[in-house]
C-alpha cells in the first residue's frame, strides 16, 4: 500500500503506515556522544546487553535512585542533547 505523505509542502511516497519526519540534526554526532558517556549507562539487564542513559521513570519511578541526582541528570541530559529537545 502506498501511502502519500504531505510534509512542510513536500509529498513523500510511503509503504508503512507510520509517519517518518525527516530530521536535520546529526545523528552521527549524538550516538558518539552516547559513546563517550558509557560511563553513566545504567544496565538492566544481567542476561542481555541492554541500557538506558539515565533513568527512566517507567523503571525507576518509585525508587530512591530515580529521585537521587534527578535536577542534575536531567539538566545534564538537556545541555547535552539540547537539539533533541526543541
Amino acid at each position: 500500500m502506498d501511502l502519500d505523505i504531505e510534509w512542510e509542502g513536500e509529498v513523500m511516497k510511503q509503504k508503512s503506515p507510520f509517519t517518518t519526519v525527516p530530521l536535520d540534526i546529526d545523528t552521527e554526532s549524538i550516538v558518539q556522544t552516547i559513546l563517550l558517556m558509557k560511563a553513566m549507562w545504567i544496565s538492566r539487564s544481567k542476561d542481555y546487553p541492554f541500557f538506558t542513559l539515565g533513568r527512566g521513570a517507567y523503571l525507576d519511578g518509585k525508587t530512591k535512585e530515580y529521585y537521587k541526582n534527578l535536577p542534575a541528570e536531567n539538566e545534564m541530559m538537556v545541555q547535552t542533547f539540547a537539539e533533541l529537545y526543541t
